[in-house]
This record gives structure tokens, C-alpha cells and sequence, in this order.
């Protein structure tokens, strides 16, 4: 599998607060694959997104892939929002009354799949650049991601 792509709905906004690091708070999604020859399954996961002091977002996503009822794959995400616009003071997102703006915030990093599946094993053996969106206030968040690995064959195959 040399790419996917999913699109789902902010399920769940949950602020955990401030914190040593900066403001946590978690994000619970759902949604469906687009692209790919998983095209059609569906996925769920939280990120448990991080925002720093420099108004940077650091991802720390784990997600679901299921097949029917079966779950197929689990994901581990790592990666950054960086906002197109000077973020507010921390303690100002934390107020319960902050609005978010009606804007895509951009997504990066990398996403690695574990999974008992042998038709995925492709999968497992690979990293994945991703690339996407999220919009807190229409709640979708959109995602493309694509094999770093130069050859779809799994490590030691040759």
C-alpha cells in the first residue's frame, strides 16, 4: 500500500488544560478512508495534541482501522500543526469562551501502522509522510499520506 487518504469529523473536543509543556487538548475523530485499497474502511482515533508555547501543535494521534467490525490496523501519528496565522496566548485558548477561527489549520508529520493482517504487511513495513487539514470550527479533518519507503515489498523481501 504506497498511499491512503481519510476524511473525518472532530468527534469530540475534550480541553485538558494547561500544562507544564503547554495546553492540552484531546481530539476524538471518526471517519472513512478515501483513497487506497482500503477505500471505504473506517477509522476512529484520538490525538492528544499538544500546543506549545510558540502556538506550534505537536500531534500524538493513535488510531483505528476497521474492516466491518474487525479491526485491521492500528496507527501510531506523529506530527505538527502549524497555524497560518499568530496564535493567542495559551491561557487565552484555554478560556472556555475562545472561539477558534473558521480556518484549515495544516497538518505534517508521519504515520506507522502496526497490523496482524498479511495483506498489510506492506504497511507495517513502512513510514508514511503525511499531509492534511483540520477545521476546528466545521469539525473536518482531512488527511493524504504516502509510502516513504522507495518499494512496497516488506523489509527482508526481495
Amino acid at each position: 500500500m504506497d498511499t491512503y487518504a481519510f476524511q473525518a469529523e472532530l468527534t469530540r473536543i475534550t480541553p485538558v488544560g494547561l500544562t507544564a509543556l503547554g495546553l492540552r487538548i484531546d481530539f476524538g475523530f471518526a471517519g472513512s478512508l478515501t483513497e487506497g485499497r482500503l477505500t471505504g474502511c473506517t477509522l476512529e482515533g484520538i490525538d492528544y495534541l499538544l500546543i506549545r508555547p510558540d502556538g506550534v501543535g505537536v500531534i500524538d494521534a493513535r488510531e483505528l482501522v476497521f474492516n466491518g467490525d474487525r479491526v485491521i490496523a492500528a496507527i501510531r501519528v506523529e506530527g505538527y500543526v502549524v497555524p497560518p496565522f499568530p496564535m493567542p496566548e495559551l491561557s487565552v485558548l484555554a478560556d472556555p469562551n475562545f472561539q477558534w477561527p473558521d480556518v484549515d489549520l495544516p497538518l505534517h508529520g508521519a504515520a506507522f501502522w502496526e497490523t496482524s493482517d498479511e495483506d498489510l504487511s506492506t504497511a507495517a513495513a513502512a513510514v508514511y509522510g503525511f499531509t492534511g487539514s483540520a477545521n476546528v470550527v466545521t469539525r473536518i479533518l482531512k488527511v493524504s499520506a504516502r509510502s516513504l519507503v522507495g518499494s512496497s515489498r516488506p523489509v527482508g523481501v526481495s
